[in-house]
């Protein structure tokens, strides 16, 4: 069958697999961003705090940007029902090497952020609550850029400059993948120890700034007790403002909410309109090729009419053509869908830094490139779906025409 229509089966077989390639690599993207892995260990029972919005509604127009310090402090001195939140702030750090100029990205952080990221320490350990509180001048590597400052030395004890402050290794943790959007970076140091890289300083307003807050319960059922205490807090704080300023801090969200919101402040990422949102996307994705797929199969069919209607008058029943029809288009289906897993595996691997890099970030960084079982079966079984339907039509169409008529070239 393939053989004598090559051309119809490359067609359909093409459809097929660059429609399976899209809907695995749109999945891989929003797997990797929403699901736990580690040392993102600790998403199901996590929500974040990330952007505030002040506007001015006398004279017009608005600031907006990630937590200041103010707005930090306040929530980690008032939140009660947390075990842990931790305050992040991150930027990039350029290390002048042997191969030239390699940028890293630097995580100012605190003592939680160990607490609520589970990191494989290699070496060594994380800093604590009293270095934060001293302003210790320390500092955590990741494997590869430890190997890559200190090939042949042990690192721990050594010192790495930040800005011209010389801060000392403690630890090295295995690397991470740039996938983790509140885990992901390549060295960490106190925020506290850090302030020349702190950013709130340059604000006109003092609750916005450079900080992202992750806050962790003790399990999934405190996240709405979490969300509902800081929404109160931060309309506490909202009130205290002069007239003419609204305080706006959308969340605190899922890392699931998180990832849709994006950076509207009005966007209400509920998990429903997220997942219509994905599912919207996908049907997207696959309704132009269904709609060639069904092209193809009926000019396929009818290029076939001469031999449908030959072995119906050899006493083949209308059954049995629909059946052997549907059988071609499943083959036609698998192969086009393993092609389509191949495709989307070496489309991963090859464009990774473009596919997988971090957010606002230049390349992607230890990223393993995998497809899970359920999102591969689910889009085979679509695309097996669609296959049927666009081969049903057409194979219940001519199977239900006279032999005589076919064979005269009658239907077309």
């Amino acid at each position: 069958m393939l053989r004598s229509n090559w051309f119809f089966s490359m067609l359909s077989i093409t459809a097929i697999a660059f429609t399976v390639m899209i809907v695995l690599v749109i999945s891989m993207q929003y797997e990797m961003a929403i699901v736990s892995q580690a040392p993102e260990v600790n998403l199901d029972r996590m929500v974040v705090l990330q952007r505030a919005t002040i506007k001015y509604t006398e004279r017009g127009g608005m600031t907006s940007s990630y937590l200041g310090a103010r707005l930090v402090d306040t929530l980690k001195a008032n939140l009660k029902v947390p075990v842990a939140i931790s305050q992040q702030s991150s930027t990039d750090w350029n290390f002048v090497g042997e191969e030239g100029v390699s940028t890293y990205t630097l995580i100012s952080t605190d003592a939680d952020y160990w607490i609520i990221n589970k990191f494989s320490f290699l070496k060594g350990r994380s800093f604590s609550e009293e270095e934060v509180a001293s302003q210790a001048k320390v500092i955590v590597l990741s494997e590869k850029l430890a190997k890559c400052l200190f090939p042949k030395q042990e690192p721990l004890g050594r010192t790495v400059e930040i800005s011209g402050v010389p801060f000392m290794v403690i630890g090295v943790v295995s690397d991470v993948s740039s996938t983790c959007r509140f885990a992901f970076g390549e060295l960490w140091v106190p925020y506290s120890s850090n302030r020349i890289m702190d950013y709130d300083n340059m604000m006109d307003e003092p609750y916005l700034g450079s900080y992202t807050l992750l806050i962790m319960g003790k399990s999934s059922n405190d996240i709405d007790a979490i969300k509902a205490e800081a929404k109160g807090e931060v309309a506490r704080l909202a009130s205290s403002f002069p007239k003419g300023h609204e305080f706006i801090v959308p969340g605190p969200d899922t890392s699931f909410e998180n990832f849709f919101r994006g950076w509207d402040p009005n966007l209400n990422p509920d998990s429903l309109m997220s997942w219509l949102q994905i599912l919207a996307r996908l049907i997207g994705v696959m309704l132009i090729p269904a709609l060639n797929l069904i092209a193809i199969n009926l000019t396929w069919i009818g290029e076939r009419a001469s031999e449908i209607g030959l072995r119906k008058a050899f006493g083949a029943t209308r059954l049995t053509l629909v059946k052997q029809l549907l059988t071609e288009n499943t083959i036609v289906t698998l192969l086009g869908g393993f092609i389509g897993l191949l495709l989307a595996l070496g489309c991963a691997s090859i464009f990774r830094d473009m596919l997988f890099r971090p957010e606002y970030g230049s390349q992607s960084a230890m990223v393993n490139v995998s497809i899970s079982v359920m999102p591969f079966v689910v889009t085979i079984l679509s695309c097996f779906l669609l296959s049927i339907l666009s081969g049903l039509i057409p194979a219940l169409k001519i199977t239900k025409t006279e032999p005589a008529l076919v064979l005269k070239g009658g239907v077309r």
